[in-house]
Formats: C-alpha cells, sequence, structure tokens
C-alpha cells in the first residue's frame, strides 16, 4: 500500500486496526492534517481551566479558587482560620436554635432517640481495613504538636458543673427511674471516699482489732471503714470521723460485726 502525503511517497504503511484506518509517516504530517479538517491553526488539546474571583465566606475577601473546588461545598474560604471561625461560629449557632443535621452546612448532632442514615453509613465504611488510618500511628511529632495543643486546656467550675447536671438523672441516656440502692449511692460519693480516707489517717492504715488472728496488726493489708453506731439507727452520723474505726477486711466480714452479712457468706 503506496499514497503520497503532502509531496511525500509513502510505502508499505498498513494501518492500526486500534488507531482506526489512518496512517501517517510522521507526526507532523498528523498534525498538519488534524488541524486542517478543524479549520485551526493549532491542534486540538484540553483547555486548561482558568481560576475563578469568589467571596470569602466568613471576611467576605475576594480571593481566586479553582473550579473543581466549588463542586464540593457551598460555603468557599480564603484560609484554614477563617473556616476554623465560621465552623465554631455556625456550631454554636445550631446549638443555641436546637438545629441538628450533618456536615459542615447543617453543623450539629442527631438529638436523643433518632439515628442518623449517613452518619451510621459511614462508621460502617470506616471500621477496619476499611478505615483509611487502620495499621497506621502517629509519628512522635505528631505526638507532640497534639500534646501541646492540648495543654493548658482546663475547665472551670463553672463549666464542670453544668456537664455534670447535663449528664445527671433524667438526662443520662441510661437513666431507668432511680433503681440504685441508697447505701450503693452513699458508697459511691466522694464525701465516703473522703470520710474513708480521713478514718484511714486517723488510725495510720491499721487494724485496730487488738492482737487480730487474720492480719496480726501488720501493714499492708485490705482495710475497711466501719461505723461503730449504725448508720440505719443513726443516719445523722454517717460522715462523723468519730463514729468510724479501722478494721481489716477479713475480720470485718467474718468477725460477726454485721450478723446479716454473716449469713450470707
Amino acid at each position: 500500500m503506496s499514497y503520497q502525503i503532502y509531496g511525500v511517497l509513502v510505502k508499505h504503511v498498513t494501518p492500526r486496526p486500534s488507531k482506526g484506518l489512518r496512517s501517517f509517516c510522521r507526526i507532523k504530517c498528523c498534525v498538519e492534517i488534524s488541524c486542517c479538517q478543524h479549520n485551526t491553526s493549532q491542534p486540538r488539546g484540553r483547555k486548561k481551566p482558568k481560576m475563578v474571583k469568589k467571596n470569602c465566606s466568613y471576611c467576605k475577601k475576594e480571593f481566586e479558587i479553582w473550579p473543581y473546588r466549588l463542586k464540593r461545598s457551598n460555603r468557599v474560604y480564603c484560609s484554614k482560620e477563617c473556616k476554623n471561625n465560621d465552623s465554631s461560629r455556625l456550631m454554636i449557632e445550631a446549638h443555641k436554635n436546637k438545629e441538628f443535621g450533618f456536615g459542615i452546612s447543617s453543623i450539629g448532632g442527631f438529638p436523643k432517640g433518632k439515628k442518623n442514615p449517613k452518619l451510621s453509613g459511614i462508621k460502617k465504611k470506616l471500621i477496619g481495613k476499611l478505615n483509611p488510618f487502620y495499621g497506621k500511628k502517629h509519628t512522635k511529632k505528631t505526638k507532640e504538636r497534639i500534646k501541646k495543643s492540648k495543654l493548658g486546656q482546663l475547665h472551670s467550675i463553672e463549666t464542670k458543673e453544668l456537664m455534670s447536671s447535663q449528664r445527671k438523672k433524667e438526662n443520662h441516656w441510661n437513666w431507668q427511674g432511680g433503681i440504685t440502692p441508697l447505701n450503693k449511692i452513699l458508697r459511691l460519693s466522694s464525701k465516703w471516699k473522703i470520710w474513708r480516707e480521713l478514718v484511714f489517717l486517723r488510725d495510720n492504715f491499721l487494724c485496730q482489732n487488738t492482737n487480730c488472728e487474720y492480719c496480726k496488726n501488720q501493714m499492708g493489708v485490705k482495710l475497711h471503714p466501719h461505723h461503730i453506731k449504725s448508720i440505719k439507727l443513726f443516719p445523722e452520723l454517717i460522715f462523723d470521723i468519730n463514729n468510724g474505726i479501722t478494721y481489716c477486711a477479713e475480720f470485718h466480714i467474718k468477725g460477726g460485726l454485721h450478723k446479716a452479712i454473716q449469713k450470707i457468706r
């Protein structure tokens, strides 16, 4: 097969099946023919996109941005500082107006008792090996940077009280109507822990049972604080230090001080 292209004789040129029926002796001929067919002075190609001018959603400052970034979200920012300031502002407004949703466009979280279908789907995609951070670890520099950013961030007493009040009783997600016995509530309270430590300090962390068969009045044994006068009969003396005495755990249980407990054991 032979023919002429722009005065050049081409011989033994076979068309490539993957490239079509056309064949050329050199790239220059291919470029010239494509330009003649489309009536252009330059070969066809992909045009480079131009940057678009937009106003920052937070500071209203005009800046240039690539057009593909406009497809991601309606909000556009000129810097990271504007983005962080605007997101915190929207978060505060959403919580004040009790508007909940998902994402930057609807800051906040779903109210109690409702499930977020978008969030549940995202969590499934980020479990195990599907998580992009799976098997990776933070470097020492990253850990130090995170540590420095968290240093000095202390909540005030008012904030702590507000946080605790928001998670107490009816506000707690696992509230069951107050079924915890009073004895357990007292023993888990901070007042009980302070009273117990004061009794131990007064008795030098030693069992006060003379010639104790169980601990032999040695240190390093598990200790229990005991009320000399019963809590049921004298509830006003629960946190009185003079009403407390230190005993080892075995004597406190097996020594007959609490007959009800001894029968159960």
